[in-house]
This record gives structure tokens, C-alpha cells and sequence, in this order.
């Protein structure tokens, strides 16, 4: 249980000098003697402040100014004692950048989505929200904002309610794929439990909403042909840049490995490849969880790997290494729209039309699930083609 502190509040006035004819208006927080002073962005006359009441005296009859801004000022105060309760509630022990980073967060409390934003950067300045991911929330904040813009609205905590919720999965579905409107969901749903864990929603809206789950796109990967192009292409290395040419060796590792742009980049052959050629890495994706692959790697990956012993690459944002990929493999006359992950794709594909077996797949490309794995099945037929023809000869 937290220690009861010693909590004060008042409002005052600081002046630069004793011949001041304005002062700017603080709200004094003191914590245990110690002392705190925000300002509230009101300057003042002096003459017309009581120090006592720490209210501003009106500097002529029906100041309208006055009214406003004494009513800004009790709404700050009352805003710093309800956040020492809800601290004390917490069993937080009270700072003053607790208070400062707290009272930050709540004047943002009646817009959901600028208190969203606050908390993203709350988690990405902590470390834990990875800049692809505060990238990802960022995108849905801004989604939103287009939303409010067109509908000319916004959403408040004292009125964010299911309702809100299934007007925007209707204008999202009407601009976007489905898949979209599952990630934006989620991504709300996140924030929205953080805002209930910090009283600022008595009732999550997500309570009797279902999330729509993600669906299984359609995804394009090279065929064993194309493949071969590229890798031929690659070889003779023509047209390209040095930047490009590093882009396609790292693809063409993971079309014959199945490995993830994370592991590709965090890949040592001093440390991850024994007797030249067998594969052991622990998953970056799948850290938490120990999962660790070995698999025998093909010649071509051998080759493609080199004999460089340490970090074989620094790390690329994903947008840039996918839209040159996709640059590379136009030069290589192959036009398709794809991400690096296609290249996990790929091998995936690959590796069971040469007659391998979901199982032994779902160990190579460390899935814990084979539901995962038997996404790759459904990408491709030429498999059961090829064993179907052969009851012909059954005949």
C-alpha cells in the first residue's frame, strides 16, 4: 500500500520584479515540502489578484475574461486533486514528474484520440512500443483523424460508446480491406483498456464489440521459374546498384531458407551455421518462447551466405527494403507486387510442391501452431495436381 503523502495545491502569482503591473498564474503543487509550480498560461494584473481565494478579481464591470479564466483555474486545481486520489487509489508514490507527466495526459483526457496519441508516445519513449510498431499507431490515429474530418466530429470519454465503434468499422469498410479494419480495431482496443486502467473510461466500449479477425490474403510469391530468373539474374549482377544487389542477396536467402527479415538481420554464421552448412537460430519473432530451428541449408544459401563470419547485415527499414525489391525484380523482368516476406513465402511454397510434408515445414520455419503452416498449402495446388496425374498410371 503506497504511503500517504503530504499534498498541497494552491494558485498564486509570480511577478519578474516588485514593480511588475502583470503576473503570470501558477498552480503550486507541494509534495512533502517540496515544492512545484505550473503555469497555466494566464497573465494578470497584479493590483487585481487575491492572493487569499487565489481567484482573479474582475478589472471592470461584466469582464467576461475574468469568468473564463477563473473557471480554467478551478478546473485545474480540482483536475491536480483528482489525480493525487486516483495516484493514491493506484498505491502510486506521488512525484512532481509523475504529477507534470500525469497532468499532461489528462489534459488530453476529453479527446480519446489525442489521449491515444499521448500514450503511444508514452510507450515508445519507454521502449516498449518498437518504432514499426508507434509507426503502426500512428497510422491509425491518422485514419482516424480523416474519419472525424469527414464526419465532423470527435470522440470524448464521456460519450465513447459502442455505437462509435460500429459507425467507424462502416466507414473503414468502406475505404479499406478487412484486414484493416481488424489491425485498427485492435489497435483501439489496446488504448481503450489502457484508458480504463486509468479511470478515464468507466466502461470499456469494447465490452460488447467483437473484433473482426484476420483473414487470409491473397499472396503472391515466385514461382520455381521465376525464382531461377532472379537468382540468375542476381549472378550476373548487371543493372544493379551496389544498395540493390544487397537487397536481392538478402531476398534470395530468405526464397531459399524461409528465414524472416529479423533473422536474416540478426544472422552470424560464427555463431548460427555449423560444419558450413547446418542452420541453428534461435527466432527473433519467436524469442520469448526458446524456439530454436536447425535445418540443413542448400548449397545455394551456402553460397549466398558467403564466408563472412559475423553480422552479414545491418538492419533496413521495411518500407525502403520493399520497394527496392520490387525495383530489382522489374530489372529482372519479374513483375509482381511483392513484400521481402515473400521470399518466406516462397520457399515455403516451394519446399512442398518438392514433395515435403507440412510438419517437417512447420519446424523450419518455427511455427508453434500447424494452422500457420498450413497456410502454404492453401497456396498452392500444383502438389495435388502432380499426385493426382498420377493415378493415370494406376490405370
Amino acid at each position: 500500500m503506497a504511503i500517504k503523502q503530504n499534498i498541497s495545491f494552491y494558485i498564486r502569482m509570480r511577478v519578474s520584479s516588485k514593480k511588475a503591473k502583470k503576473g503570470s498564474i501558477i498552480l503550486q503543487i507541494t509534495i512533502d515540502s517540496e515544492v512545484d509550480r505550473i503555469p497555466l498560461d494566464i497573465s494578470w494584473p497584479v493590483e487585481f489578484f487575491d492572493t487569499d481565494k487565489g481567484e482573479l478579481l474582475p478589472r471592470f464591470e461584466n469582464d467576461e475574461l475574468c469568468v473564463q479564466n477563473n473557471f480554467k483555474i478551478k478546473n485545474e486545481k480540482a483536475l491536480a486533486e483528482k489525480l493525487e486520489f486516483r495516484l493514491y487509489a493506484l498505491e502510486k508514490t506521488i512525484t512532481h514528474a509523475l504529477f507534470r507527466k500525469e497532468l499532461r495526459r489528462r489534459s488530453s483526457k476529453d479527446d480519446v484520440i489525442e489521449n491515444f496519441r499521448f500514450e503511444a508516445g508514452e510507450l515508445f519513449d519507454s521502449g516498449i512500443a518498437k518504432p514499426r510498431t508507434f509507426k503502426n499507431y500512428n497510422t491509425v490515429f491518422n485514419r482516424m483523424d480523416i474519419y472525424f474530418a469527414e464526419k465532423k466530429i470527435r470522440w470524448q470519454f464521456n460519450t465513447f460508446n459502442l455505437t462509435d465503434l460500429k459507425k467507424l468499422e462502416v466507414w473503414i469498410r468502406e475505404k479499406h480491406s478487412h484486414n484493416t479494419v481488424a489491425g485498427m480495431m485492435r489497435v483501439l482496443h489496446k488504448f481503450s483498456t489502457l484508458a480504463v486502467n486509468e479511470y478515464l473510461i468507466e466502461e470499456d466500449p469494447f465490452k460488447d464489440y467483437k473484433i473482426p479477425g484476420f483473414v487470409d490474403g491473397a499472396r503472391d510469391r515466385l514461382e520455381i521459374h521465376e525464382l531461377k530468373q532472379f537468382l540468375q539474374f542476381f549472378k550476373e549482377g548487371k543493372g544493379m546498384t551496389d544498395f540493390e544487389h544487397d537487397v536481392a542477396r538478402r531476398f534470395l536467402i530468405s526464397c531459399y531458407t524461409g528465414l524472416r527479415k529479423s533473422d536474416i538481420e540478426q544472422l552470424q554464421p560464427r555463431y548460427h551455421i555449423r560444419n558450413t552448412n547446418i542452420l541453428r537460430l534461435s527466432m527473433f519473432k519467436t524469442r520469448k518462447e526458446g524456439k530454436v530451428v536447425e535445418f540443413n541449408l542448400p548449397k545455394v544459401a551456402v553460397q549466398l551466405i558467403g564466408n563472412k563470419r559475423d553480422l552479414l547485415f545491418p538492419e533496413i527499414e521495411s518500407a525502403t527494403l520493399c520497394k527496392t525489391l520490387r525495383r530489382v525484380l522489374a530489372k529482372a523482368g519479374i513483375y509482381k507486387y511483392l513484400k521481402f516476406h515473400s521470399g518466406r513465402d516462397t520457399f515455403a511454397t516451394i519446399y512442398l510442391e518438392l514433395g515435403g510434408n507440412p510438419v517437417d515445414l512447420q519446424e523450419i520455419l518455427g511455427h508453434a501452431d500447424l494452422k500457420t503452416t498450413m497456410i502454404y498449402v492453401k497456396m498452392t495446388s500444383r502438389t495435388k495436381n502432380l499426385i493426382m496425374d498420377q493415378f493415370d498410371a494406376l490405370v
